[in-house]
């Protein structure tokens, strides 16, 4: 038997060539994978609908709403794609297996058939619902810099685009034939390529802006300070790095004419519809940064020097201080106190540094209130 062929050790196996098994392999590998992301993105989905659903009041209603369709529609393109994917499989492994050449060529040859190209279009779908919500991440965090908007704005707005309009001529060319048999351009390579630049880009900016705010809190308040917003996992899930990962993991066998690709092609949709209900779910939970966040922690207008400021709330917890000169006034429900130093050890301040204003161990009255009434703002 020819060495390309599978080894004659296992008298049940298939007489096809070893690469040929590897791809039938890789076809059923990825489609569990899609599972178990599915099985993920289900879970996900339960979490986050029914948290923003509890939220949504009259008061808020056209702020959460959006959010739910966002969220529904993300789960529906999900379920969609899960199926047309199964039953893809189905057809090439067990309705049609003498097929010439095998599941492997079925897989590849059929790709335009109607059942796929349901899965094909919810996967863009899907996709470009995805990117314009991780792009609004990266607007919402890069607000309120120095640089002007447009200039923020300009390069993802840009990939965008590129990525609508290439993602259309992808969607037409699979409709038509298979992009592992396509002749001249094969729009499959730049439509992902664009989609993973845009996360990449967005990725970068996000962590390099919430790792320049824990260096600056961590100045002032020490490394604990701040770690919702800026510890690893939080910046993970912010700039939505998993599809990043997945994309390449997909791109580069692909690139090669590698069948390792076909592990990841399934999965793909799954684990970024799972990353970006991550992010709205972060921020239904009020712990996502939002413009609160920003408002609370950042203040550009503060002069560079050290200095405490004052704070007005419904409640303050006790303030303990001890130092030569400054001031700092807390207003609580009843009475005013006035207390000075500037080397203060306080249950509750607010310290300007180098520009930042950071509220530490503040304690008010909205700590007590539920998500429907604090976190559910901030979406």
């Amino acid at each position: 038997m020819s060495s390309n062929t599978t080894s004659t050790s296992n008298p049940w196996g298939p007489n096809e060539p070893a690469s040929v098994v590897l791809s039938e392999e890789a076809w059923l590998q990825g489609a569990t994978i899609s599972s178990i992301a599915y099985g993920a993105l289900l879970v996900l989905f339960i979490q986050c609908f029914s948290l923003l659903l509890k939220q949504t009041k009259r008061s808020n209603y056209r702020t959460k709403v959006p959010f739910l369709v966002i969220v529904f529609l993300i789960f529906m393109f999900g379920t969609f794609f899960l199926g047309s994917s199964m039953k893809f499989n189905q057809l090439a492994f067990i309705e049609d297996r003498n097929y010439p050449g095998g599941p492997n060529a079925y897989e590849q040859n059929m790709f335009a058939i109607p059942v796929d190209t349901l899965g094909n279009v919810v996967f863009t779908l899907s996709q470009w619902l995805c990117d314009a919500l991780i792009i609004w991440r990266y607007m919402l965090i890069f607000k309120g810099c120095n640089t002007p908007r447009w200039i923020v704005m300009f390069l993802p707005f840009l990939l965008f685009l590129g990525s609508f309009v290439v993602g259309i001529l992808f969607l037409l060319q699979v409709s038509a034939f298979s992009p592992f048999r396509s002749s001249g351009i094969n729009w499959t390579i730049p439509y992902f390529s664009i989609s993973l630049a845009i996360n990449i880009f967005v990725t970068i900016a996000i962590v390099a802006r919430l790792l320049l705010f824990r260096r600056r809190i961590a100045s002032v308040l020490g490394p604990n300070h701040g770690s919702q917003y800026t510890s690893v996992a939080a910046m993970i899930i912010e700039s939505a790095a998993l599809f990043s990962v997945f994309c390449i993991l997909f791109l580069v066998p692909f690139g090669l004419n590698s069948s390792i690709s076909q592990i990841f092609l399934q999965s793909m949709g799954q684990v970024q519809a799972c990353a970006t209900i991550l992010i709205i779910l972060r921020a239904a939970s009020g712990k996502a940064w939002s413009a609160e966040t920003q408002t609370t922690l950042m203040s550009k207008h503060q002069p560079p020097r050290r200095t405490l400021g004052s704070i007005q709330m419904s409640k303050i917890g006790p303030f303990t201080s001890s130092g030569r000169s400054g001031s700092a006034t807390t207003v609580g429900p009843s009475s005013k106190d006035v207390l000075t130093g500037s080397d203060f050890k306080s249950a509750s301040s607010i310290l300007a540094v180098n520009g930042v204003s950071i509220v530490k161990d503040v304690e008010t009255y909205a700590d007590a209130h539920s998500l429907d009434d604090s976190a559910s703002d901030r979406v």
